[in-house]
């Protein structure tokens, strides 16, 4: 059986995947609560097993809750000003725009991201326009608005997703 033994495989490497917690939000319009959403945080070094798996995860998860589902790597954002000494350096994967654009891609992971424009709105507001790959819009239409919402409450930025195709450049050859 090659489905019974890749099964078990699978098994066996899901095994290895530590989960840090789960998060229960609740999108809710007009004092009436519209949508459950579970956000599942697995640890760093666990996370590309998660992701390399993630539709058999997901599907499994959202079947037996019946809740829309993702998972996210917990990471950490390091202060610039706190050291233990003065000639250490912080890793640029623990700096906040790193975190908060690590997030928005583990938000979409089976598909990704192929462009974004930040538009700075009057005062110190921002808005982000994220561009999505077109094959992934059966995956995500249904999952937008929960991701926005999930991103706007983990990291108070406010995003719109579009799907867009990348663009295709053609190289011409000179007579």
């Amino acid at each position: 059986d090659i489905t019974n033994s890749s099964k078990k495989k699978i098994k066996a490497e899901l095994r290895k995947v530590q989960v840090a917690g789960a998060k229960e939000f609740v999108i809710r319009e007009d004092d009436r609560e519209v949508q459950r959403v579970l956000l599942i945080y697995v640890t760093y070094p666990s996370l590309k097993t998660t992701q390399k798996y993630i539709l058999d995860i997901l599907s499994a998860v959202e079947t037996k809750k019946d809740i829309i589902t993702f998972i996210i790597a917990k990471r950490m954002i390091l202060s610039k000003w706190i050291k233990k000494h003065r000639s250490q350096m912080r890793p640029r994967n623990r700096t906040l725009t790193s975190v908060h654009d690590s997030i928005l891609e583990d938000l979409i992971t089976p598909a990704s991201i192929t462009g974004r424009r930040i538009r700075f709105r009057g005062g110190r507001n921002k808005f982000f326009r994220i561009y999505v790959n077109e094959e992934a819009k059966n995956y995500l239409e249904n999952r937008v608005e929960p991701i926005k919402f999930i991103y706007n409450a983990l990291t108070n930025r406010n995003i719109d997703i579009e799907f867009k195709s990348e663009p295709v450049y053609h190289t011409v050859k000179a007579n």
